[in-house]
């Protein structure tokens, strides 16, 4: 059974279950409702205002008709994260892998995080929403695949740590986006899962004119002076362990493009770090190996 959200409602098979607004009306209830009942969820061509943090259970499908098409949008003065998967809260920073989210996915969807009101390189500028993530996962045999636009914070923050008792984790991640306020990407685990394809810029964004004057910082890593826009950590109690597929971080004018910590195993096919303040930094000690690396 598949419940469709036609732009005005969810159908499965010829039962109606509730009614999903498109713009400008707030879509978070009716969506965060039919997630919790039904599971699966696929949304159609439209843009969706979020007022509310929409999170993810175990088990959950949440899709849309492309990337560009179907467009979930914060609204202003929200100031928190797009989407999370249920108990983040609870379970960040804490050896809780045994007891996180499972099994679910988020594809074929842009995530709008309404960070600035205009383009980034406006002249006059607003901010929107001061914090907040497009998306924020702890959780493990998932699927992500989307778009993640102008977010206050990052595209994607991932964790997962702690015992595993045998069970399997194998997760992936498909990104690509522009236009954050902080890191574009921060991985923290769960560890050795996949990120295939990620293309990013712009991070540590400030609307002008403060961007011209001013230079932003980390809010997760007070051991640096630089903003990176990948970061892939191995700091207890993380266990950012990854393979890389394809990457490309770009225009990153706070710092790196790429930056490990701790003693990740980074495995990685091509590494494009292009017009960053810095190319890549290495902690001492990452291991694994880089196939190609362009800077």
């Amino acid at each position: 059974m598949r419940n469709v959200v036609s732009g005005l409602f969810i159908f499965s098979s010829a039962s109606l279950w509730a009614a999903i607004p498109q713009a400008p009306a707030d879509a978070s209830d009716a969506i965060q409702s039919a997630l919790n009942q039904h599971k699966e969820l696929e949304i159609p061509a439209g843009t969706y205002l979020i007022g509310k943090t929409i999170r993810i259970p175990s088990g959950a499908r949440l899709q849309g008709a492309g990337k560009g098409r179907t467009i979930l949008k914060l609204n202003s003065g929200v100031n928190d994260d797009l989407i999370r998967t249920e108990n983040f809260e609870a379970l960040s920073g804490k050896a809780e892998i045994a007891n996180a989210p499972a099994d679910f996915s988020i594809t074929r969807m842009t995530l709008n995080g309404n960070y600035l009101e205009s383009r980034w390189n406006a002249n006059s500028n607003r901010i929107n929403n001061l914090k907040g993530s497009c998306l924020k996962v702890y959780g493990k045999r998932f699927e992500i695949d989307i778009e993640a636009n102008n977010c206050a914070e990052h595209a994607i923050y991932s964790e997962a740590q702690g015992p595993r008792n045998g069970e399997e984790v194998a997760s992936n991640i498909r990104i690509f986006g522009t236009t954050f306020g902080k890191e574009a990407l921060v991985f923290r685990g769960p560890g050795d899962i996949l990120i295939e394809y990620a293309v990013l810029g712009l991070a540590g964004i400030l609307p002008k004119p403060a961007q011209l004057s001013s230079k932003q910082r980390s809010s997760l890593f007070t051991d640096s002076d630089t903003l990176d826009g990948v970061v892939i950590d191995r700091t207890p109690p993380y266990e950012g362990t990854v393979e890389i597929g394809f990457m490309h971080v770009y225009a990153n004018w706070n710092g790196f493009g790429f930056r490990t910590k701790g003693n990740p195993r980074v495995q990685v096919r091509h590494l494009i770090s292009e017009s960053n303040l810095g190319g890549v930094a290495i902690s001492r000690g990452t291991w694994g190996g880089v196939g190609m690396l362009d800077i």
